[in-house]
C-alpha cells in the first residue's frame, strides 16, 4: 500500500497519469489483497450473500476499478475530476491554488491512519485536536478511531512547502489493516449500488 501513496497528484485540478510500473504497483496490490482472509470474507459475501456471483479474476478487475479507475465526483456545486476511491480514501486530495493566495486550501478525504502516521512522522500533517462533536462528549474513549482537526503541508521535489491545507473535520479507523479497510468499503460498494445502504450512511 506504501508503495501507491507517492504515485498521486494531491492538486484536485491536476490530471492523475499512471505509468506502467504504477499500474504494476496496482496490480501487485491487488493480487495481495485477494489473498487475504477480509477479502476473501468480502468476495464471499458479494457473490453469495447479495447475489452477484463473478470469478475470483474478475472481482479483481471490478476491485480495480472501483478503486484505481478515475472518475467525475459531483459533489453538489463542486466538480471534482481525476478522482479515485484509493486516492479519496488512503491519500487524500487538496483542494488549493497552487499560485498561493489568502487562505488555506482545503483537504478531502484522507481517511487511513497508516498515511497519516508517515505523514506526521515527517512533519507534513499536524493534529489540531479532536472533532467529535458529540452532545455533551468532548471525547471518545476508543483507540480504534479518531475524528480530527488537521493540516496537511505540501512541497514540491525540491522538499519546499508550497501549501498548507485544513480538514476541519475529518477522521480514519486506527490499526485496522489496509485489506480491513478495503474489504469493508468494497462491501459498503456493492451494497450501496444494491440499495441496501443510503447515502448519508443510514441503513
Amino acid at each position: 500500500m506504501i508503495k501507491l501513496f507517492n504515485n498521486y497528484l494531491v492538486n484536485y485540478r491536476d490530471p492523475e497519469d499512471f505509468t506502467p510500473e504504477e499500474d504494476r504497483e496496482i496490480a501487485d496490490f491487488l493480487d495481495v489483497l485477494l489473498d487475504t482472509q477480509p477479502m476473501q470474507l468480502a468476495y464471499k459475501y458479494v457473490t453469495e450473500g447479495l447475489g452477484k456471483p463473478m470469478s475470483m479474476d474478475k472481482f479483481k478487475e471490478e476491485l480495480r476499478i472501483i478503486w484505481f479507475e478515475p472518475f467525475t465526483n459531483y459533489f453538489g456545486n463542486d466538480i471534482v475530476f481525476y478522482c479515485s476511491g484509493f486516492e479519496h480514501v488512503f491519500v487524500g486530495e487538496g483542494k488549493f491554488n497552487p499560485r498561493g493566495g489568502p487562505g488555506w486550501g482545503e483537504i478531502s478525504g484522507y481517511h487511513n491512519w497508516v498515511k497519516f502516521y508517515l505523514d506526521e512522522a515527517k512533519g507534513r500533517v499536524n493534529f489540531l485536536g479532536t472533532q467529535y462533536k458529540l452532545p455533551g462528549v468532548s471525547e471518545v474513549l476508543n483507540p480504534n478511531v479518531v475524528t480530527l482537526q488537521m493540516t496537511w503541508t505540501l512541497s514540491n521535489m525540491a522538499g519546499d512547502p508550497v501549501a498548507q491545507i485544513f480538514k476541519e473535520r475529518g477522521g480514519f479507523f486506527v490499526g485496522t489493516s489496509p485489506e480491513c479497510d478495503l474489504a469493508m468499503g468494497t462491501v459498503a460498494y456493492y451494497e450501496s449500488v444494491q440499495k441496501l445502504i443510503s447515502t448519508n450512511g443510514g441503513l
